[in-house]
């Protein structure tokens, strides 16, 4: 991870007043590292939701009229209901 959290008093003085460090004092600099990690974390989710995604199937169950309605419901639309 890029973004490092500095030793600041901010975060003593926040959690001493029983807050978060944003709260605390928004403008601080230890409220921008606060945010900066959780945009990063963020960014790492979402990229992890992405490649967790299964590649879309030449073909579909739906497609083969062999599958019946059962099948359909039981096996492929569960697999597609993200």
């Amino acid at each position: 991870m890029a973004t490092e959290l500095g030793h600041r008093v901010a975060y003593q003085q926040a959690l001493g007043a029983g807050l978060g460090v944003t709260t605390f004092d928004p403008d601080s600099h230890a409220a921008g590292e606060v945010r900066a990690l959780a945009d990063e974390i963020r960014n790492m989710l979402r990229a992890t939701e992405v490649a967790a995604q299964p590649a879309a199937a030449p073909w579909r169950f739906a497609d083969f009229k062999a599958f019946t309605e059962y099948e359909r419901k039981t096996v492929y639309e569960p697999l597609h209901t993200f």
